[in-house]
């Protein structure tokens, strides 16, 4: 009974500072992990504290603990539903410590009159038509393990550039290596070994669950 609490998928993000390859540093939010959640949606609430007014579009996520996030991490955030939030809180929800409940809120529209979040996109369909291939594919940053992977991503039934679009598939010599959610322009990708030459293309997958083709490919040695 437990388990079918757990039905929606989110993507908890750090943001760090990740060398640019020319010196000096850019901030790129880093993937921590994907996630089955528990997600209730709040009402606004008063923080002049922290200079806001009103806190809009309040989420709690719960999920289970596990090895790569615990609570009370800096500089977090979470794609839920194709929408980035930023984590205010992250703290265990029970004695034994089998369960994180992460408190977050995003940018949207709100109904003042009842204090409840409005969900402003309605449901995704598909034209017909395939995304747009992603192309403009560059390695840059090159490490022994790792490197950045940036690109042009997609647009669909003819939207502004990531809209609708639910991810981004990267594969190495052929076969799925990893993804990024949809609201993404470059991807830290790392486990690689020194020494070794990829061949690195990419997709992207629509909200529909359609496929654009694969763009431009190119050959990265880790150096």
């Amino acid at each position: 009974m437990i388990a079918r609490q757990y039905t929606r998928k989110i993507a908890i993000y750090k943001t760090t500072n990740v060398a640019d390859g020319y010196g000096g540093n850019t901030v790129t939010d880093v993937l921590i992990g994907s996630y089955w959640a528990e997600v209730k949606q709040n009402s606004a609430f008063k923080d002049n504290a922290i200079g806001k007014s009103l806190i809009k579009n309040n989420y709690s996520f719960k999920i289970r603990a596990n090895d790569n996030i615990t609570p009370y991490i800096d500089n977090l955030s979470l794609i839920y539903r194709n929408k980035k939030y930023v984590v205010n809180d992250s703290r265990y929800d029970d004695e034994l410590f089998r369960f994180i409940n992460i408190t977050a809120n995003g940018s949207g529209l709100f109904n003042e009159s009842n204090n409840t979040p409005i969900d402003p996109t309605p449901p995704f369909v598909n034209d017909g038509n395939p995304p747009t291939t992603p192309y403009n594919l560059v390695a840059s940053n090159i490490q022994e393990t790792q490197f950045m992977l940036t690109f042009t991503g997609s647009t669909v039934n003819g939207g502004l550039l990531n809209e609708n679009i639910e991810r981004y598939e990267f594969y190495k010599n052929g076969e799925f290596y990893v993804y990024d959610f949809g609201n993404s322009a470059g991807r830290l990708i790392q486990g690689l070994s020194f020494g070794t030459t990829n061949l690195w293309k990419m997709r992207s997958k629509d909200a529909s669950g359609v496929y654009s083709e694969f763009s431009n490919e190119i050959s990265v040695t880790q150096l």
